[in-house]
């Protein structure tokens, strides 16, 4: 099999220029076609050309699938700066920071020494630690900005000077419950693993990384020309590695089939001359 597979990325649709096959989809008619592979059966009786087809019409993958999480525009939101435990200005709340240096010195919570300017920073320092861990505001909510080209990237939200942010990326129903099913201590880095599964996946979409997969069947017929007899057309995938990984399988299991429905070979002949007596 890994023969197989090495023979198929190695072939090339003008492998078969001198067929003349009429493919499903050529340049132009749903979206530009790539990354051919091409299987020529024995005897050439059976030629199968599988492609990716870019699909310019496919669906977010943030919105269109569940499990891959929500992406909530800013727009101003006060609950946007809270799920990143900030005010609606996107200053860090330290409220919670500065009464626990207050309590740890002995202090009550209402003297003015616990705001005073070096109890702020050392209770910003704070609360940057817990952002980095991802303990304050909403659990597994990461900050983004805009692409120029589409697509986001991620700010870091332990930075107390974070400004300008255009959405925020959290787990949906579906992928908290998944989230929430390890144990306590795995849950952060379960959902940062999440959320940058899920980031890739958009940018990829939104770079244009949208394919279809094609594989059409041709037969050859008594005079010698090639006809159409199975187009198997699966779409939504999204990333060209990843595309480019379904169509050889799918490739190697048509060969596959194909080899198994040819005939068994005729058994050899034994030979009728007859031996002379000496």
């Amino acid at each position: 099999m890994d023969r197989a597979r090495r023979r198929l990325a190695q072939s090339r649709l003008e492998d078969v220029s001198d067929l003349d096959l009429d493919l499903s989809y050529s340049k132009g008619a749903h979206g530009d076609i790539t990354n051919h592979r091409v299987w020529q059966g024995p005897g050439r009786q059976k030629v199968f050309v599988g492609y990716l087809v870019y699909d310019h019409h496919s669906e977010n993958p943030i919105s269109s699938c569940d499990g891959m999480g929500v992406i909530v525009r800013n727009g101003g939101s006060v609950k946007v700066g809270h799920d990143l435990g900030r005010t609606s200005d996107f200053e860090p709340v330290l409220d919670e920071f500065i009464q626990y240096l207050a309590r740890l010195h002995g202090e009550e919570e209402t003297d003015d020494f616990s705001w005073s300017e070096d109890r702020i920073a050392s209770a910003t320092a704070l609360w940057a630690e817990a952002a980095r861990l991802g303990r304050v505001g909403t659990a597994y909510t990461f900050p983004l900005r805009d692409k120029y080209y589409g697509g986001f990237d991620e700010c870091d939200n332990a930075d107390p000077d974070l400004r300008g942010i255009d959405a925020v990326w959290q787990p949906d129903k579906c992928l908290l419950d998944h989230i929430n099913s390890f144990p306590e201590e795995r849950r952060q880095a379960e959902g940062r693993k999440a959320f940058e599964c899920a980031l890739n996946e958009y940018n990829l979409w939104a770079s244009g990384e949208s394919f279809g997969i094609v594989i059409d069947e041709f037969t050859r017929l008594a005079c010698g020309h090639y006809h159409l007899t199975n187009s198997d057309q699966c779409w939504g995938y999204v990333g060209v590695d990843y595309s480019q990984d379904i169509l050889d399988e799918q490739m190697l299991d048509a060969r596959k089939q194909a080899l198994e429905q040819l005939p068994p070979p005729n058994p050899p002949q034994k030979s009728t001359q007859l031996s002379l007596p000496l």
